[in-house]
């Protein structure tokens, strides 16, 4: 029977809970006991915990006697942690205690506050702990993020300088309450896969997970998303979202930041996500600005004023480098030029100057001694992005965001610049674009700085890419071939070119890229798992081995290569290896359908137990019912284990979802057989031959039932 799985935990408090639920522990303990900080120490020493010899005996202490004791110095507690059975689990270790508080406390009115805090423990477990997935709840992470934002508006030592709150969203296909239960369980054993068991993650209802990444900063954190995402994209999730909201010890709106703001940031960003792609994320510092700020009515209509009676000219956009409240940086730079030059303000920082007739070499030459004569009387730097007309196939309109791009593409080089728009100032501008998930703006970035410098390799394999990103896979491998005819040995564009290769379904040009790629490098984690699961694609077993095992010594463990392998041995007939790797697989990802209905059927023909096979198939089936592989592996085992017409329903379920599978179409004409179903069990052969004309089983099934009947008709003559 299915347990019910709304029940709350009714197990006793343990030592992994106590290390689990450590920091909010100890915060309980200060509420009950006075002191200036309290520590939760469980009787499991980790290597990397080290503690005062002095802490070392009050904790040996406590686990003998079962009292709370004192330090000598008396300044320093340590009290029992016991669980529901009267067992002392760990110590609760308070530093400078108030001593006036205890002053007359007597050691057994300390026992009883020692176990009315380890009740209070039991029961902040059962707040902080969702029965539905076994995960951290969303008052824990609230809890969390409290102290989190306590310590760094206080600055107290020991606390981190940064965080950031991570919110992922998932979508469930599921036609009842029991399989979308087991869909979030499934997401979630994958997002602890790729994170480490080690990462808590909290639960908050209705498909959303939460992460708290400490001393992660934005760039760091959006490398992290990058992981997960291209993680469930390996994993067959098809949709899937991040928010992301990074908090530091400088922000300067900390004062007000609460838990329930910095969530509601985070869940404002996951909707922004949501708009970018199926499988996208988006992050608070990004999402409140625009990739490139576009130009205000007013000063394009001032401009056009200007250019409309010029056949060529120049825009320069002049920004201060370093702010400055209360600055008249317009009058200052006015005043250095002559009277006859417009320039227009935009902000305390930025300005446009309008040069008529001027090319690219005469604004940057207008330009140098402006920089120098602005730091020589005022003291700071400037630097200026410079687009001229005409230029290419830019229309007098674009002039303006050009010269916005050509000063982004200048804070790459530092300040105090001077910067022409280019080819790679559209690469710079089709990245921030791509950064925002805006994959057909950045296309026509990418085109346009293309068609300005045709060999850029960055530009080239960015647009492949995004169009990559896009599904548009066909349109992705000239790029990436176009980066290879330029650098012929960037790893990078070999292993992008296969991957794009195998998702054309061109499956010996992929394996001929990576095989490339490994060449160049042979130590790539994510190449040696495409490369081998390309191999069995491809039924080349043994070289799939070899790769994947190259894959496993590399670590850390990664369920998809242990699935692989145990696939691969599998085939090779070399069963007792497959189930090892296909066990290793299970434990790092107990939700994995493709490894518990393989171990399955690989338990049936090992005869390790029908019904444990039984089991892993049905297991497999309630995670994923929509694979044929896994109805087919189901009937299998039910056919290895005589009962046919449960074999039966699962071989024709397989062929419901996949009709031209030989495979599934094989298993329904041995099951026909079995049951003495013969002219239905020859036309089923027959259209396994039809589907595949080498197939050597249905074959010898139709040459043995022929010579039967033969031999049956000489019986009866």
């Amino acid at each position: 029977m299915t347990r019910f799985p709304f029940a709350g935990r009714e197990t006793p408090l343990s030592a992994e809970d106590l290390s689990i639920f450590a920091p909010s522990f100890a915060r309980t303990v200060i509420f009950f006991i006075p002191g200036r900080r309290a520590h939760i120490i469980t009787f499991i020493k980790r290597p990397e915990e080290t503690f005062p010899d002095v802490w070392q005996e009050g904790v040996k202490m406590v686990k003998e006697r079962k009292t709370p004791v004192f330090a000598e110095s008396g300044a320093t507690l340590f009290l029992p942690i016991w669980n529901e059975v009267e067992t002392v689990i760990g110590v609760a270790v308070i530093e400078e205690v108030d001593q006036s508080a205890l002053a007359n406390c007597s050691v057994p009115w300390l026992l009883e506050r020692s176990r009315l805090i380890s009740r209070e423990f039991c029961l902040r477990r059962l707040i902080y702990e969702d029965p539905k997935s076994g995960h951290l709840t969303g008052a824990h992470l609230r809890d969390e993020l409290f102290f989190l934002l306590q310590g760094l508006g206080q600055g107290q030592v020991g606390s981190v300088d940064r965080f950031t709150v991570v919110l992922v969203e998932s979508y469930a296909k599921a036609r009842n309450a029991e399989q979308m239960l087991l869909h979030f369980a499934r997401f979630a054993t994958v997002l602890s896969t790729l994170l480490g068991h080690d990462q808590p993650l909290h639960y908050l209802g209705a498909g959303v997970f939460g992460l708290l990444l400490m001393k992660r900063d934005e760039e760091h954190a959006g490398r992290i998303g990058e992981v997960i995402l291209s993680g469930l994209r390996r994993e067959g999730f098809k949709k899937a979202h991040l928010g992301l909201r990074t908090v530091c010890a400088a922000d300067d709106d900390l004062s007000r930041l609460t838990p329930d703001l910095v969530l509601a940031q985070a869940w404002n960003v996951l909707a922004c996500a949501r708009k970018k792609a199926p499988l996208a994320q988006c992050d608070h510092a990004r999402s409140a600005e625009q990739p490139i700020p576009a130009l205000s009515a007013p000063v394009l209509s001032s401009l056009r004023r200007l250019w409309r009676q010029e056949n060529s000219f120049a825009v320069l956009l002049i920004r201060r480098d370093a702010e400055q409240a209360n600055c008249p940086f317009s009058q200052q730079v006015k005043g250095l030029v002559d009277p006859a030059i417009t320039l227009i303000p935009l902000d305390e920082r930025d300005a446009y100057i309008f040069l008529p007739g001027a090319d690219t070499q005469k604004a940057k030459d207008w330009a140098l001694p402006l920089k120098q004569s602005v730091y020589e009387r005022y003291g700071y730097t400037v630097s200026i992005g410079v687009a001229v007309f005409p230029y290419y196939d830019f229309t007098r309109s674009d002039v303006p965001l050009n010269a916005r791009k050509a000063l982004i593409h200048g804070s790459f080089l530092g300040p105090d610049s001077v910067v022409p728009f280019d080819g790679v100032s559209l690469n710079i501008s089709g990245d921030r674009y791509y950064n925002h998930g805006d994959f057909v703006r950045a296309v026509r970035e990418y085109r346009l700085g293309l068609a300005i410098d045709p060999a850029n390799v960055n530009l080239i394999n960015s647009l492949g890419v995004t169009y990559a990103q896009m599904g548009r896979y066909r349109e992705a491998i000239p790029c990436f071939e176009g980066v290879l005819a330029i650098k012929p040995d960037d790893f990078m564009a070999f292993f992008n070119l296969g991957s794009a290769y195998r998702q054309a379904g061109r499956l010996d040009d992929a394996t001929a890229a990576l095989e490339q790629a490994l060449i160049i490098e042979g130590r790539n984690l994510e190449l040696l798992v495409q490369l081998g699961s390309l191999y069995l694609q491809q039924g080349r077993n043994e070289d799939a081995i070899q790769v994947l095992e190259r894959a496993a010594d590399l670590g850390p463990e990664k369920g998809a290569i242990y699935r692989f392998l145990g696939e691969g041995y599998y085939i090779l007939g070399r069963n007792r290896a497959a189930m090892t790797n296909l066990t290793r697989a299970i434990r790092i990802n107990p939700e994995d359908p493709w490894s518990l209905s393989l171990l399955g059927v690989i338990y049936a023909l090992e005869k390790q137990g029908g019904e444990i096979a039984l089991s892993f198939c049905q297991q497999a089936l309630k995670f994923d019912d929509t694979r044929w592989e896994f109805w087919h592996r189901l009937g299998c085992v039910y056919l290895e284990v005589g009962s046919l017409d449960e074999a039966m329903e699962a071989a024709r379920r397989s062929i419901g979802l996949k009709r031209d599978s030989a495979a599934a179409q094989y298993l329904l004409a041995k099951i026909q057989e079995r049951s003495g179903q013969i002219r239905e069990a020859v036309q089923g052969y027959k259209k396994v031959m039809r589907l595949d004309p080498g197939h050597k089983g249905a074959r010898q099934a139709l040459m043995y039932i022929k010579r039967e009947k033969i031999l049956k008709r000489g019986s009866d003559g």
